[in-house]
């Protein structure tokens, strides 16, 4: 299975049906990297951070509204006008999570204060 390495940051809201579709596209869709949860300046945990190898299936689901409505076929029902909303609130990159998080004014550690 053909893996690439890619940065995609989830809103936490969307985190269950990126979870779902993961195993749907079999064992191992996303391989090899880590994930965390994603908290703004104000320490309120908003998105969701995966980083490392992600199968070319699982990628090739979230490059038109049309592959992200057809991998959700069996788990729930998405319009293509739903599906290109989801598509523009998720962040998929080939560059490192400290830079696209960075860019988003994101980290992986909520902040002290609002800890």
């Amino acid at each position: 299975m053909d893996r690439l390495f890619k940065t995609v940051v989830i809103p936490a809201d969307l985190a269950p049906l990126m979870h779902a579709l993961a195993g749907s596209d079999g064992r191992a869709a996303l391989a090899m990297g880590w994930s965390a949860p994603c908290f703004d300046a104000a320490g309120a945990y908003t998105h969701y951070l995966f980083t490392g190898l992600i199968s070319a299936g699982a990628l090739a689901m979230l490059q038109s509204p049309q592959a992200l409505q057809a991998a959700v076929a069996g788990i729930a029902e998405l319009s293509l006008e739903d599906a290109a909303v989801v598509l523009g609130r998720i962040v998929v990159s080939d560059d490192e999570s400290d830079s696209v998080l960075a860019g988003l004014g994101l980290h992986t550690e909520q902040p002290q204060e609002a800890a």
